[in-house]
This record gives structure tokens, C-alpha cells and sequence, in this order.
């Protein structure tokens, strides 16, 4: 309420006010479905979160805006890692030139029908894109009434390709979408994020010659590496007598 316009209201952000909004939402679906669990009801409230307006990006919004009419009227609801309802590769770390990583999702059908979705999987405008592949299958999946069924993401990173920049997050996100016959308005997402980080290991230093006499004397040594990306090297000499 809009304190001392009468009838008016006022828009605001801010988790003083998306936690009541979010608490009441919950109720509604708790009111809904009363044996759901505290994970399903966040599921369904997350997969049928709509992307704010503006674009703003995963990591700041997370799965979008709650649709509280959607959230208590869904009948399935989709969840990757428990807990998280999300996927998240974390920080995928490696000195070989790719590396691959699995996830699942489970869709959970409390209805008395079978539901039938198409599986997508695509990173959301504003994330990193160079390098990073995901795929989802099946593409089709058939969740029976009061059933459950399972498809599996796949991240495929070339680290070679993966940008490294200093004091730059190489954040990459987005979402799989499971799309029903009904249309994309009816889509369920489960948002996901990674940060891929490439790096290279010291191998060898090989020197060619000893130094006795600092003033005469020199000497040169060569230094290999193993990984996806170049190494930068410092080298600062110190003398001793």
C-alpha cells in the first residue's frame, strides 16, 4: 500500500519485499497441494518463474519473476540438484584441453494424466558462450500420472576456448526448458550456472649452465608447461654472498 494515498499502491525491490510476497505464494500452494513437500513447492514456484523484463541475468534474478497463479496450478514440477532445484556445475577446473560433466533433472508428475514435454537446454543472453556445448536427453519426455522421469544434461567445455582475463568471473547460465504441447507460455525452467576454469601446470626447468661468478658469468634455462591455455611467467633474480 501506498501509505497516505488512500486506495493507491506503490511498486518496490528488495527481499523485504519479495519475502512476504514469495512466504504468501507458498501458503497458496501449500493450501493447494497439502502433501507437498517444502522441496516440491519451491520446485513448482521456480519452474514457472517468468524472466524479468529488463533482461537481468540468472545470477541476479535467479529463476525470474514468481507467477503465483502458475506456481499453484502446475501439476508437475521439475528438480535438478536437491536442495538447489537449480543445476550448477560449480567450477569446473582442468589442465586438459575439455572436460565433460553430467547432471539430472527429475520431472515429478502429481496429476492423474500423463504429461508428454519437449527437453531444450540454452544459455540466457548476457552469459559466456565461447567454448561451452549442453545437451539434453531425451528430447521428448513422457512423465506418467503420479510417476516421475528423469532426463540427463550434459556440459561438454573446450578449455581452449574458455576466455581467461584477470579479475573478470567467466559466469556462464541459462536454462532447461521443458516446453509441453500446450505452448511455450506453459514452459517449466530449471535455470543453471558454471564457471569453467582452464590452467596449466609446471613441468620442467632445465638450466644450461651454472653460475659461479655473477659478474661473468650466465646462464639460461628453459621451462615447459602442460595445459589448455599459455602460461605468463616472472622471473626476478636475486644475488647472495
Amino acid at each position: 500500500a501506498d501509505v497516505g494515498s488512500g486506495s493507491g499502491g506503490v511498486s518496490m525491490g528488495g527481499t523485504s519485499m519479495a519475502a512476504p510476497h514469495i512466504a504468501g505464494v507458498a501458503a497458496l500452494m501449500v493450501q493447494a497441494n497439502s502433501g507437498w513437500s517444502p522441496e516440491a513447492i519451491k520446485a513448482a514456484m521456480m519452474n514457472t518463474a517468468v524472466p524479468l523484463r529488463d533482461g537481468t541475468p540468472i545470477p541476479l534474478s535467479g529463476a525470474g519473476r514468481v507467477n503465483a497463479f502458475r506456481a499453484v496450478d502446475t501439476n508437475v514440477y521439475a528438480v535438478g540438484l536437491d536442495d538447489l532445484i537449480s543445476l550448477s556445475w560449480g567450477v569446473p577446473m582442468s589442465r586438459n584441453d575439455s572436460v565433460t560433466r553430467v547432471n539430472h533433472v527429475t520431472l515429478y508428475n502429481e496429476g492423474a494424466a500423463a504429461q508428454v514435454f519437449t527437453a531444450t537446454v540454452g544459455l540466457q543472453a548476457g552469459s559466456r558462450t565461447a567454448g561451452a556445448t549442453l545437451t539434453v536427453a531425451p528430447a521428448q519426455v513422457t512423465v506418467p500420472a503420479n510417476g516421475s522421469a528423469i532426463v540427463t544434461v550434459t556440459l561438454n567445455v573446450d578449455m581452449t576456448q574458455i576466455p581467461v582475463v584477470y579479475g573478470a568471473v567467466e559466469e556462464y547460465y541459462g536454462f532447461v526448458n521443458f516446453t509441453p504441447p500446450s505452448g511455450i507460455t506453459d514452459t517449466l525452467v530449471v535455470p543453471f550456472y558454471f564457471q569453467p576454469r582452464p590452467y596449466s601446470q609446471l613441468e620442467e626447468i632445465v638450466a644450461s649452465n651454472v653460475i659461479t661468478n655473477p659478474e661473468s658469468d650466465i646462464a639460461t634455462f628453459e621451462i615447459t608447461h602442460r595445459g589448455p591455455i599459455t602460461s605468463s611467467l616472472w622471473a626476478y633474480p636475486a644475488l647472495a654472498w
